[in-house]
């Protein structure tokens, strides 16, 4: 990380608890106490978190955050899957009864032979947000080889419930499909992270992006 970001990050953050906002003092080696909670943490590894959170609410890749923090690769690529679980684990479940939803069909190379090892998922809309739900893959109830009889399979069993063509699933969609172009490929097993982070990003500001993962991440 340069210096001149560390510095500015210590005199700014240095003064209140990141776990419950008490007053802090500062120890030896960069370190600080809080006097409320009693916890002592690192105030450069608290600046690196916070680097590292914030380029992943820009859509840095791990590989370009890790020549700009100047540190390997794979300790930034396990900050970003920290991230992932954490929205995982905390933006899974829909809060309100949607009014809206529909089936949607992820094919990363948009071959039509990569239809049946495509991603298949739900996208239901609320008034102010949207969720996805991971449907089983195509494969599993895969029985046709011509590519005629699978598009109608596809838009037999399709689910949808739309007032107007354009609308903001059709707007996460979009949303998605630009964000999936940030990775070179996702791992199928992987998938839902990445679904969920697009998600997440789509429904909150960079700013609320940045507050909501600052607090969950200093509440593990």
């Amino acid at each position: 990380m340069a210096l001149k970001k560390l510095v500015s990050y210590m005199k700014t953050e240095q003064e209140y608890c990141h776990f419950c906002g008490g007053k802090l003092y500062l120890l030896a080696s960069s370190h600080a106490k809080c006097s409320l909670c009693t916890k002592k943490y690192s105030l450069k590894k608290a600046a690196f978190d916070r680097s590292v959170i914030e380029g992943f609410c820009e859509n840095k890749s791990a590989h370009s955050l890790s020549k700009e923090l100047n540190v390997t690769y794979l300790r930034v690529h396990t900050r970003y899957h920290q991230l992932r679980m954490i929205i995982m684990q905390n933006f899974s479940e829909i809060s309100v009864e949607p009014n809206e939803y529909e089936e949607y069909l992820y094919s990363p190379n948009k071959r039509r032979s990569d239809t049946i090892d495509g991603f298949n998922f739900i996208t239901f809309s609320t008034q102010t947000q949207v969720y996805n739900y991971l449907l089983p893959p195509l494969r599993r109830f895969y029985r046709y080889k011509d590519s005629t009889e699978l598009s109608s399979f596809i838009r037999k069993s399709h689910i949808a419930k739309l007032s107007h063509a354009k609308n903001k699933i059709t707007e996460f969609w979009n949303f998605f499909e630009d964000f999936m172009k940030h990775f070179k490929g996702v791992n199928k097993d992987n998938f839902a992270f990445y679904l969920k982070e697009a998600e997440f990003k789509f429904n909150h500001t960079k700013e609320e992006q940045l507050t909501l993962l600052l607090s969950l991440w200093y509440k593990r």
